[in-house]
C-alpha cells in the first residue's frame, strides 16, 4: 500500500485525539493478537490443565485456594504441531482446554481483541504456509467461528492489531517470512477487511509492534526482521505508510516491543534477538531510544550473547520504570531485565528451567496488582516434552515458577484475556 523511503523520515505533526469505542474494550480485556468453522460447545475437552505455582522450585502441587479464587484471564496457545488451544478458567484453579479453530493446526502466532465490535474478544491466528490468515469472531462464552482474513495467501511469522486509518476500529498487521511482503488488513468493525500490502519490502518479519512514535496521532509499525535491518514504517492515519531502517544493523531480531524506556515521554523499542550459531554470530538484545520523531539510537542492553525470541515491557518490579522480559530458546534461561530508569538495564534469569521458549505475556494472574509471567513453550521431540510455564509475581520483580501442566507442550505463542465470563 506504500513504498519504502531511503531519505528523511516524516517530522512530527499535531496530535490528534484518540477515538474509542472497540478500542476500549479490546484495552481493558487484553494485557498486553470461504467456509466458515466454529469449535462449537466446550464440550469435547482435550486436556485439563492445572496451573502449580509452588514454593519448592519447579514442583507441581495442586493449586492453592488463594490462587484457585483469583485467576483472572483465559490464555490462548498457538500450537506448531496441533490446532490452537483455548484455555478457560473454571473458577477453581484450573484450565479446561480445547480446540480453538480444528483446521487451524500449525498457527504460529495469535493476537486477540474486539474486532467486530460485539464487546466480545476475538482472535486472529497467522496460520500459513501460503494461507490466508483466520479471524476467529468470540462469542463471549469462549467459542469462535473462524473464517479467512481477504483474499491474501501468506506465510505469517506474527500478528498484532492496532487502529491503523483513525476509523476506532482495529485492524490487523501481518509480519510475513519466507521473502514475503508484509500486509495491513483494515477492518470494517463487522468482522471484513481490505488487506494490502505496507511496503515492497521483501523481509523476513518475525514480530510486528504498534504505536505512535513520531507524535503525529497516528499508528506507526515496527518490524523485526531476521537477517536483515528492522524497519519503521510510518503511517499516516489512513492505512499507508513509509518506511525505512531503524538502523544499519541486519540482526537476527524475532521479537520487538514498544514502550517508553528512559522517561522522556517518547516511545522507544526493544528488540528481542536469536543467537543461532552459538559462538559464531553473537547477538545482543538491544534497546532503541526515540527522539520523538520516527528515529532511533540503539545499544546492546547486556554484554551477554543472547537466544532471544520475544520481548514483553512492563512494570515489574513497582518502580514506575519499563522493565523486560526475554522469552529465550535453545535451553537458555528465560531473563528479566530491570530498567534502571535512564534506557540501561540489569538483567537475571527468571528461574533456572532451560526450556526452549517461543512467546511471552505479563499479566496479573492472581489478582495481586503485580505482573506475572506466562511463557509459550516449543519443545515436543522425542523424549524432551517442555509445558508452557508461568512465573507468579512476588512483587518486587523475585517470581516463583512453575508448569502449566496438560499436552500443551508445542507452543508457538500465547494470548491472554477475558474470552468468557467468569
Amino acid at each position: 500500500m506504500a513504498g519504502d523511503a531511503a531519505s528523511e523520515l516524516p517530522r512530527t505533526g499535531i496530535v490528534k485525539p484518540r477515538k474509542t469505542g472497540p478500542l476500549e474494550k479490546w484495552a481493558r480485556g487484553l494485557v498486553t493478537h470461504p467456509s466458515s468453522m466454529s469449535n462449537g460447545p466446550m464440550t469435547s475437552l482435550r486436556s485439563l490443565l492445572i496451573l502449580a505455582l509452588s514454593a519448592a522450585p519447579f514442583t507441581l502441587a495442586a493449586p492453592t485456594p488463594a490462587l484457585a479464587e483469583t485467576l483472572t484471564v483465559d490464555a490462548i496457545f498457538a500450537d506448531a504441531d496441533a490446532a490452537p488451544q483455548i484455555c478457560l478458567r473454571d473458577g477453581e484453579g484450573q484450565y479446561l482446554c480445547t480446540d480453538l479453530a480444528p483446521n487451524a493446526v500449525g498457527a504460529r502466532d495469535a493476537a486477540a481483541g474486539d474486532l467486530n465490535a460485539d464487546g466480545d474478544l476475538d482472535v486472529v491466528l497467522a496460520v500459513g504456509p501460503d494461507r490466508p490468515n483466520l479471524f476467529c469472531a468470540g462469542d463471549g462464552a469462549g467459542s469462535f467461528t473462524c473464517s479467512p482474513i481477504g483474499g491474501l495467501a501468506s506465510t505469517t511469522g506474527s500478528i498484532a492489531l492496532g487502529d491503523m486509518n483513525g476509523d476506532g476500529v482495529l485492524d490487523v498487521i501481518a509480519g510475513n517470512v519466507t521473502n514475503q511482503r508484509n500486509h495491513v488488513c483494515l477492518g470494517d468493525g463487522a468482522g471484513g477487511f481490505d488487506c494490502g500490502e505496507i511496503s515492497t519490502a521483501t523481509d523476513e518479519t518475525h514480530d510486528i509492534a504498534i504505536g505512535d512514535v513520531n507524535g503525529d496521532g497516528n499508528a506507526d509499525v515496527l518490524a523485526a526482521n531476521g537477517g536483515k535491518p528492522n524497519r519503521i514504517c510510518l503511517g499516516d492515519g489512513t492505512g499507508e505508510f513509509n518506511c525505512a531502517p531503524i538502523a544499519a544493523d541486519a540482526d537476527d531480531s524475532y521479537g520487538v516491543a514498544l514502550g517508553d524506556l528512559n522517561g522522556d515521554g517518547k516511545l522507544d523499542a526493544m528488540f528481542a534477538n536469536v543467537e543461532r550459531l552459538p559462538g559464531v554470530d553473537p547477538q545482543h538484545n538491544r534497546a532503541c531510544l526515540g527522539n520523538g520523531h520516527g528515529t532511533f539510537v540503539c545499544h546492546d542492553i547486556s554484554p551477554h550473547a543472547e537466544r532471544s525470541v520475544r520481548v514483553a515491557l512492563g512494570d515489574l518490579d513497582g518502580d514506575k520504570d519499563l522493565d523486560a522480559v526475554f522469552a529465550n530458546t535453545n535451553q537458555q534461561p528465560n531473563r528479566a531485565c530491570f530498567n534502571t530508569g535512564s534506557g540501561s538495564f540489569e538483567c537475571h534469569q527468571i528461574d533456572s528451567a532451560r526450556f526452549a521458549s517461543s512467546d511471552v505475556a505479563l499479566v496479573d494472574l492472581d489478582g495481586d496488582k503485580t505482573l506475572d509471567v506466562v511463557f509459550a513453550s516449543s519443545c515436543h521431540v522425542g523424549h524432551r516434552v517442555e509445558p508452557n510455564r508461568a512465573c507468579l509475581n512476588t512483587g518486587a520483580g523475585a517470581f516463583s515458577c512453575g508448569d502449566v501442566s496438560g499436552d500443551l507442550t508445542a507452543s508457538s505463542s500465547v494470548a491472554v484475556g477475558a474470552f468468557a465470563p467468569f
